[in-house]
């Protein structure tokens, strides 16, 4: 009776620990989003102006093109909740072309050719989301706030334009491969406002309204502390 309950007691002290470990299951650590972050964003722009000349006729025209620059900013958690502020800076070579007039609506009214091009925008956006999974490394977010372009128009060897000023807002997907590198997809709504210019031999008032759609890609490096 002796050596069986040695024997149970032994067997016991060692398989109960291994027993043990079989049922624990580790809590998953989840990922801190807090801190700062700065990297590249990369992607394609489809932009809208629509032009009033002289508060009687009115037209527009469309024009796209690639888009890439800098984008950084800072992310303050709570549970699965990140909030933060981000601001980008992209060039682009977007252009394109668009008209005033209708010549199948007036014999004597002739079509006005435009060419459009934008050299640069930026964003100053406030950002909310929420982290998904057991790790907490996909973050859904919403961003909106400030938008900023530089935008031309051009007719005739005349070439206008400046700095608009407007409003952006947007969504996208982010998600932490590894503690410090962070890649996103997003797409964001540009209002930029208007403008109103003068030009020609003998100056005609032109107002030029801005608008934009972007889908990019983002890669960042988060600054772990």
């Amino acid at each position: 009776m002796k050596k069986f309950l040695l024997s149970a007691f032994a067997l016991a002290a060692v398989t109960g620990p291994a027993l043990a470990a079989d049922l624990y299951t580790p809590v998953p650590v989840m990922y801190d989003w807090n801190g700062a972050y700065l990297g590249a964003h990369v992607g394609y722009l489809w932009g809208d102006a629509s032009l009033r000349e002289e508060e009687e006729s009115t037209g527009g025209g469309d024009f796209d093109g690639i888009i890439g620059g800098i984008i950084g900013g800072w992310n303050f958690q709570s549970g699965n909740w990140v909030f933060g502020i981000e601001g980008d800076f992209g060039w682009t070579g977007a252009d394109g072309t668009g008209s005033v007039g209708d010549c199948q609506q007036c014999e004597d009214e002739v079509i006005e050719i435009y060419t459009y091009d934008m050299d640069w925008n930026a964003h100053v956006r406030g950002r909310a989301g929420v982290t998904l999974g057991d790790e907490g490394r996909t973050l859904l977010f919403v961003a909106g706030g400030l938008a900023l372009a530089e935008f031309h128009v051009g007719e005739d060897g005349y070439r206008e334009g400046g700095t608009f000023t407007g409003w952006t807002i947007g969504g996208g997907v982010n998600h932490a491969f590894s503690n410090n590198f962070i890649a996103g997809l997003e797409v964001l709504y540009d209002d930029y406002g208007s403008k109103t210019y003068e030009w020609g031999d003998e100056p005609e008032t032109y107002k030029v309204d801005l608008d934009a759609i972007t889908v990019r890609g983002t890669a960042t490096y988060h600054f772990t502390y």
